[in-house]
């Protein structure tokens, strides 16, 4: 995990092990900032809304894939949601 500056974007693509491999995954993840108790209500608030709709079209509708979800993540300090 790295410690973005405000305003800043990291894009990170990595090629597969096996190049045969028709599978994929992704996950997003946006970090919010330093770790405070507002800032982890919100990120929970969210969190607790997007679910149930992100699992519903992203697995049970386009069928995407076993693993869908939506969560905080907390790293060196940083909180974020993925």
């Amino acid at each position: 995990v790295v410690r973005l500056p405000e305003g800043k974007t990291l894009v990170l693509r990595l090629p597969s092990v096996d190049v045969g491999e028709r599978n994929s995954s992704v996950e997003a993840y946006w970090q919010v900032g330093q770790d405070d108790v507002p800032a982890r209500v919100q990120v929970q608030l969210l969190e607790h809304v997007m679910e149930e709709p992100l699992y519903d079209t992203l697995r049970t509708r386009w069928q995407l894939g076993y693993s869908v979800s939506c969560g905080l993540r907390m790293t060196n300090g940083v909180l974020g949601l993925c």
